[in-house]
């Protein structure tokens, strides 16, 4: 193999390298627009996405969903009264039940602070 063809190659390698390395990047900040950091679910512009899309799904298909929102009160008063760490530590057991209580075709979002909103989709 001659220098040139090598260096070609490298170059061509680096390329994918790159192009891989850009789509990582990305799907990461797609994750960042799209995930509520305290509770570790989807976020209010996702659920709001994908309500819109399982509507329009549900109207094509004649098929149907529920919606589920649940009101937790009382995150704020526990983030006051303790450290923010701990005062994060609520949404994501409230996230972790209603997880734990839907099936894996249901999407689970934060809907704001202290409200989540569960989809549950036709089987």
């Amino acid at each position: 193999m001659s220098l040139s063809k090598i260096v070609r190659t490298r170059g061509w390698c680096v390329d994918v390298v790159y192009a891989g390395a850009q789509a990582r990047l990305k799907a990461q900040c797609r994750r960042c627009y799209t995930t509520d950091r305290l509770a570790e679910t989807d976020n209010r512009s996702c659920f709001d996405e994908l309500l819109l899309r399982q509507k329009a799904h549900c109207e094509r298909c004649g098929s149907s969903f529920a919606l589920l929102m649940r009101d937790v009160d009382g995150f704020k008063l526990n983030g006051d009264a303790h450290s923010q760490l701990e005062g994060d530590s609520p949404p994501r057991r409230v996230a972790c039940v209603l997880h734990g209580c839907s099936r894996t075709i249901d999407s689970l979002a934060t809907y704001s602070a202290e409200q989540f909103a569960l989809v549950m989709r036709d089987p």
